[in-house]
């Protein structure tokens, strides 16, 4: 199973339902959904042709972000939730925590230049 954005749904299959169609990348895979399409990088920058596949499926946790909404300052927050996913899993990695406000600043002052 898959999920892919709309710019994909749109390259492969435009004008038609994508549901239940074959995608056929690592293995065939069925789409079962399609997603507004995302700016990862910047603001300014236009969403690419984008697949979800399930992290079970992949076996890859290499790029894996989580996203909290919390009240909790960021500084309070990242030692609870390392002490947290190492219980869950040793190996998983735990370095960089971001706050979402001050990359949606950065990105809004790097598209205002």
């Amino acid at each position: 199973m898959i999920l892919i954005n709309q710019s994909l749904a749109r390259t492969l299959w435009p004008g038609q339902n994508p549901v239940g169609q074959i995608l056929e990348c690592d293995v065939d895979r069925e789409v079962v959904g399609v997603v507004s399409d995302v700016r990862h990088l910047a603001l300014e920058q236009e969403s690419g042709n984008e697949m979800y596949i399930p992290i079970r499926q992949t076996g890859d946790y290499s790029s894996v972000d989580m996203v909290m909404r919390t009240s909790v300052p960021l500084s309070a927050l990242a030692l609870p939730v390392r002490r947290t996913l190492r219980e869950v899993d040793p190996t998983l990695p735990a370095n960089e925590f971001r706050n979402l406000q001050d990359l949606v600043d950065t990105a809004s002052l790097r598209g205002a230049s």
